[in-house]
């Protein structure tokens, strides 16, 4: 669905880097009239994110601010959903929580 993907776009623009996995669920469809093949896009979802700090405080900072499910950051950072949850709550320096992730 093109308005997904634009929405996504903005959300995983900076998470997907080398390492990162990304779990695409759509249908494979033909566009007769343009000759092209076409993924119509039902929901994305990050599954691993990438171990490059940048981008782990910059997905720590999306769920802190509730822009990211909570519990697809943790699936991606690879800790419980408890400890996310503790981390994104105990402190508004971004520095810490990644320290703590």
């Amino acid at each position: 669905h093109p308005g997904l993907l634009e929405e996504a776009a903005g959300l995983y623009r900076n998470l997907l880097g080398v390492g990162a996995k990304v779990w695409v669920e759509g249908e494979l469809m033909h566009d007769n009239y343009l000759n092209k093949s076409i993924l119509w896009v039902h929901e994305i979802r990050l599954v691993r994110s990438s171990s490059q700090s940048v981008t782990i405080r910059h997905l720590l900072n999306l769920m802190t601010e509730n822009k990211m499910d909570l519990e697809e950051g943790a699936e991606a950072l690879l800790m419980p959903y408890n400890e996310a949850m503790q981390i994104c709550r105990l402190s508004d320096d971004a520095t810490e929580r990644q320290w703590k992730a």
